[in-house]
């Protein structure tokens, strides 16, 4: 259990520039979990991502990347497009 919460549940926001008239999130949330479906990693990313489909308004996208104990996952989150946030 305890390597579970040693996953990076990477929350990674796909998009551009929001503009002003735009809520955040203004893309769907696609969080990265670097473990195969099934477990128990699985069940804890399915109720929160529930809860924050519920909570922020946006769909979620979840994506399975396993493989060298979760370093393939980590580095998908480590490329990823940061987004551009105006306030």
């Amino acid at each position: 259990m305890g390597k579970l919460f040693v996953l990076v549940l990477g929350v990674t926001l796909t998009g551009a520039a929001s503009a002003g008239a735009q809520t955040y999130p203004v893309r769907p949330i696609t969080i990265v979990v670097p473990f195969p479906p099934g477990g128990p990693t699985d069940a804890v990313v399915r109720i929160l991502g529930e809860r924050m489909r519920v909570s922020l308004g946006q769909p979620l996208v979840v994506e399975y990347v396993s493989g060298a104990a979760g370093s393939l996952g980590v580095g998908r989150v480590a490329r990823a497009t940061p987004m551009a946030i105006r306030c």
